[in-house]
């Protein structure tokens, strides 16, 4: 079995006070795997985003820990957390998140900025990974000047060219009409395979979800099944 990217250990989050508790996770525990393609998929409410977030250590658990690349980040705050999160996760999100003032290189490149990662290296893995989305030739453009479904490319190729464990993607295709989003879709389904990149989506879009090898279905804060292609 590949190396185990993610380990999640007996997790809660708990909202309200006193008498009046809601529990958005209760009691999962999950394990992600190198190479793997997984949907978290349930209804509103049904905590898959919440899951999410507790995975990427953006939100703080109630109880349980998660561990990243054999780490538990529920032990880091700060600055440590938030090098620790840089250096191992890609996160794409529905609203592309995307710097206004900066052109697709500078959005892409500006991760390797923060990890200080030498010019000549930043240009040659920047120009790598727009051709890998299907962006060469739109480096200098800005998000203004690009399509919804380019500007999330720029948002894939910024998660990826960290050379991340993980890429962690919350509703990606909610902001984009089908037929952009389906070949979306397909893009990173190829890199999937064809580079071992590990994704988990949170999502209720059946596009994402007949694409997923991997279905984890969540009711009411829990895992109720799941489904492996």
């Amino acid at each position: 079995m590949n190396k185990e990217v993610i380990f999640i250990d007996q997790m809660s989050k708990e909202y309200g006070h006193l008498d009046i508790i809601v529990k958005a996770v209760d009691n999962i525990s999950l394990k992600i795997h190198e190479g793997e393609f997984t949907a978290l998929v349930g209804p509103s409410g049904s905590g898959k985003t919440t899951l999410l977030n507790l995975m990427s250590g953006l939100d703080t658990p109630s109880h349980g820990r998660t561990f990243l690349a054999g780490k538990s980040i529920s032990d880091m705050k700060g600055n440590d957390l938030s090098d620790y999160r840089r250096d191992h996760i890609g996160f794409i999100f529905q609203s592309y998140n995307l710097i206004p003032v900066l052109t697709a290189f500078e959005n892409i490149e500006y991760i390797l900025l923060l990890q200080k990662i030498p010019i000549s290296e930043r240009r040659e893995r920047v120009f790598s990974i727009l051709k890998d989305v299907g962006l060469e030739g739109k480096e200098h453009r800005r998000p203004t000047e690009l399509s919804g479904g380019q500007q999330q490319r720029v948002a894939v190729a910024r998660a990826m060219v960290s050379r991340p464990d993980i890429i962690l993607a919350d509703e990606p295709t909610a902001n984009l009409d089908s037929h952009t989003g389906s070949a979306l879709l397909d893009m990173m389904k190829e890199l999937n395979e064809k580079k071992k990149i590990t994704f988990v989506f949170s999502t209720h879009d059946q596009m994402i979800m007949d694409r997923a090898k991997r279905l984890v279905f969540l009711k009411d804060g829990r895992i109720d099944r799941e489904e492996i292609r």
